[in-house]
């Protein structure tokens, strides 16, 4: 299973129901998922560059600027990172936010107004 499947199904995975948001259109469901996903992504970035060295950091900024997916992965095994577990990690924490962010909408009454 590759990084972003896993993290595509963690993120699907009852999300919406969670979420009270199981009646919104595909469309904006799609669009809110890209925004979880760049949330996840943004935040694992931010937890990458906080381990790394200012010339660990400029050359994984060049293999990734560049798209070399497999010297990324040399890279992320070069310095014992499993960036599966980061991502899953980081999907799972915040698909936890973003429910206990819900809760207290998810059983509010329609005002009469």
């Amino acid at each position: 299973m590759t990084t972003n499947q896993a993290v595509d199904d963690l993120i699907k995975q009852d999300l919406f129901k969670l979420l009270g948001l199981e009646a919104i259109s595909d469309t904006e469901k799609a669009a809110l998922y890209q925004k979880v996903l760049t949330t996840i992504q943004n935040r694992v970035m931010a937890q990458l560059m906080d381990r790394f060295s200012d010339a660990e950091a400029q050359q994984f900024g060049d293999l990734a600027e560049a798209g070399d997916q497999a010297g990324l992965s040399q890279f992320f095994n070069d310095h014992n990172i499993d960036i599966l577990d980061l991502m899953l990690k980081e999907a799972l924490s915040y698909k936890a936010e973003l429910v206990t962010l819900a809760q207290p909408f998810l059983h509010q009454q329609p005002s009469d107004h």
